[in-house]
């Protein structure tokens, strides 16, 4: 579990291997460093934008960092790519709830 490992790999491939920034992401979705784990996924996304699980990852990491916008586009995009994604479509409820009552705070 130590990402400087795939922080090489992603050097050594230009930049281009969007699988070793979405394994970095998940070694610190598991510390629970929620920053850290939602930059890396959005940089994997930036190669590849095609993977619902890093979407619905980043929307997840996005909602822990009550950054609704985020989250919310990400379940849109899970959503987007699979359209009977139950799992996101709870999860954007569950954002959207929660933008809610922060707006009326």
């Amino acid at each position: 579990e130590n990402e400087k490992y795939f922080e090489i790999i992603f050097q050594k491939t230009k930049k281009k291997c969007w699988l070793a920034k979405k394994f970095i992401g998940q070694i610190f979705f598991r510390k629970k460093k929620w920053n850290f784990s939602k930059k890396q996924y959005t940089k994997s996304l930036t190669i590849n934008s095609k993977n619902k699980n890093i979407w619905f990852r980043l929307g997840f990491v996005s909602l822990k960092l009550k950054d609704f916008s985020t989250s919310a586009k990400s379940f849109l995009k899970v959503i987007d790519i699979e359209p009977d994604n139950c799992h996101a479509w709870n999860n954007l409820a569950s954002v959207l709830g929660a933008a809610l009552r922060k707006k009326k705070e």
